[in-house]
């Protein structure tokens, strides 16, 4: 998690821009959950990517390792990479962040830091904090959800 599947993305995104299915700029990358950890991972490096929205993101792996639900850990174990934490001085393109206030998965404060972090840098972010728990399905959520993803999309979608 976050070397592989950041590779694996970018290479069909890279494939799509080459065979003329869609313009440089205009490739985004989105997840939730580990997805969002990788989402993150994607735009920490040059890459493809114009911009990432990371749903209740994973953001340190290997503190997730520990703190997941004892069910949990197993896979929590399998998908700890050598990539490490999302570190905000890493981060290279436009982010969108959305967590649920009550995420028993990953925890706000995590992703609060990390919203802090790219403030106090200047870098391009919103922090959208929804009143739900990690799979965002709460009905009012997920309108709130759709309408900030497409209002980022708009905002930094290139020419």
């Amino acid at each position: 998690m976050g070397t592989a599947d950041v590779e694996d993305c970018a290479a069909v995104a890279e494939y799509l821009i080459a065979s003329g299915r869609t313009g440089a700029g205009q490739v985004f990358i989105t997840g939730a959950s580990a997805g969002g950890y990788t989402a993150l991972q994607a735009v920490s490096r040059r890459s493809v990517f114009s911009g990432a929205v990371a749903r209740s993101a994973i953001i340190d792996p290997h503190r997730w390792q520990r703190a997941a639900p004892r069910w949990q850990r197993p896979h929590a174990a399998e998908l700890t990479g050598p990539a490490g934490a999302v570190r905000a001085d890493w981060i290279e393109r436009p982010v969108l962040l959305i967590h649920g206030s009550d995420d028993h998965v990953a925890p706000l404060s995590e992703v609060s830091q990390l919203a802090d972090a790219l403030e106090a840098r200047g870098a391009a972010h919103r922090l959208l904090v929804v009143s739900a728990r990690h799979s965002l399905s709460a009905q009012q959520a997920a309108a709130e959800v759709l309408e900030a993803e497409l209002e980022f999309y708009l905002e930094h979608l290139a020419g």
